[in-house]
């Protein structure tokens, strides 16, 4: 009862998420039961640096220095950003009796996701911190821009095959709440002589809750599923050989496994007073047009229902799914050796609906003794373009634990791009 308590206590503090480098399985496992909790927490960009990250983070002013500086850091289009929450705890039961096979046992989860995730032009941040008067006689483009923000629990069942430790999961997923917007055509421009104004719009905006109250932990605005599996491919095994042709050889250890995942491949269906906003439409607008300087009935100095239809989108109520934010991934895992210390290690990760780009990571691994151990992996893409990850790992008979960051650059300067922190422990039963 002890360490379940420690564990909760826990919970809010440790990782094992999003880390990189997942080496966790039950292959040549003699424990019976296993618990882990974890939680993620990062943001990056590849053109948003710390030092505006930091203002709005701890509060400040945002000067036109430090705008600049932005905004020169962008490029034209496909500026990405992303921040991400994730927690939970997986209990597993791997138990010779679990379900009365000895290769068999399974695990339930418990988790929570967070992810707001942008794609935007250089344009649009000139709109929003600097405006329009500089761009006079010049188009502001906008778009093609998107927002995307989702928040969702899961509730999940798992069957675990021992001999390779691989794992196959369902999960039921209850919406909290989502908010999308895409713009493909956004343009602004001012003519030259500031004699009219035009805007032209093409886009949707989505709300899972018209309403618009509370959201908690406990607000549900949808109901969906998910599968969630892992698949270890032994790589690396040397064949027989001839040391002569008196002698076989034997076939040593495999060098390694490749993990093969996907994790939350699902979908929500909002419910719960959803709205859809759409917008598609050119405006103009050259001044107003007075009768009578002492006429009240401000609607007679422009017409105001035309304006109406061409700017405010229009809504339309109704349920509609999404697709989660699954995460599909690829890791090399070494065989440790007694006598190597130093050893490879490599993966790759796409996540869809994220507006992210692939991300490809490697890196080496040295051993320092049966306790601890180092990683140190170079990363490219995802929501930044090259950064550098360190991960620390102690390992003993009963507990796994690990400190480790996909971003050291950011966690330390203010000219970096992000934070990222795990703090991760798995506790053996």
């Amino acid at each position: 009862m002890k360490k379940i308590l420690f564990i909760l206590i826990l919970l809010p503090y440790i990782s094992y998420g999003q880390s990189l480098l997942n080496d966790f399985k039950f292959s040549n496992d003699s424990n019976n039961f296993a618990v882990y909790a974890y939680t993620d927490i990062f943001y990056q960009s590849q053109g948003i640096s710390n030092d505006l990250m930091s203002k709005f983070i701890r509060g400040g002013n945002i000067d036109n220095d430090l705008k600049n500086k932005i905004e020169s850091q962008l490029t034209s289009s496909k500026n990405r950003f992303g921040i991400g929450v994730s927690g939970g705890f997986k209990f597993y039961d791997i138990s010779d009796s679990a379900l009365h096979n000895p290769d068999w046992g399974f695990a339930i989860n418990v988790e929570h996701h967070t992810l707001i995730n942008s794609s935007f032009t250089s344009d649009l941040f000139h709109a929003v911190f600097m405006g329009n008067a500089d761009r006079v006689g010049q188009d502001l483009n906008m778009g093609p821009s998107s927002f995307n923000s989702v928040s969702y629990q899961e509730f999940g069942f798992s069957l675990v095959y021992k001999p390779k430790g691989c794992e196959f999961g369902v999960s039921i997923i209850k919406g909290q709440s989502h908010q999308s917007l895409s713009a493909k055509t956004l343009t602004l421009n001012t003519a030259a002589d500031i004699s009219n104004i035009s805007l032209e719009t093409d886009g949707n905006f989505r709300l899972s809750d018209s309403a618009q109250g509370p959201v908690t932990l406990g607000t549900m605005n949808g109901i969906g599923a998910a599968i969630s599996a892992a698949y270890y491919i032994p790589i690396g095994k040397p064949k027989n050989s001839f040391a002569s042709f008196m002698k076989d050889e034997e076939p040593g250890p495999n060098k390694g496994s490749l993990r093969v995942a996907v994790k939350n491949l699902g979908f929500v269906s909002w419910f719960k007073n959803p709205v859809t906003y759409s917008s598609d439409t050119s405006y103009q607008f050259n001044g107003y047009e007075i009768q009578n300087i002492f006429d009240n009935d401000y609607s007679n100095w422009f017409d105001e229902d035309a304006l109406r239809d061409s700017i405010f989108p229009k809504a339309k109520a109704g349920s509609y799914a999404t697709l989660l934010p699954a995460t599909f991934s690829l890791t090399f895992i070494p065989n440790i050796l007694p006598d190597h210390k130093i050893y490879p290690v490599a993966g790759a990760r796409y996540q869809i609906n994220a507006n992210a780009r692939p991300l490809v990571y490697g890196g080496v691994q040295y051993v320092l003794n049966n306790s601890f151990s180092g990683s140190v992996i170079g990363i490219f893409g995802g929501y930044g373009d090259v950064t550098a990850g360190l991960r620390i790992k102690y390992t003993s008979d009963q507990i796994s634990a690990f400190i480790s960051s996909n971003n050291m650059a950011g966690m330390f300067s203010k000219n970096g791009y992000g934070n990222n922190l795990n703090l991760g422990l798995i506790w053996r039963l």
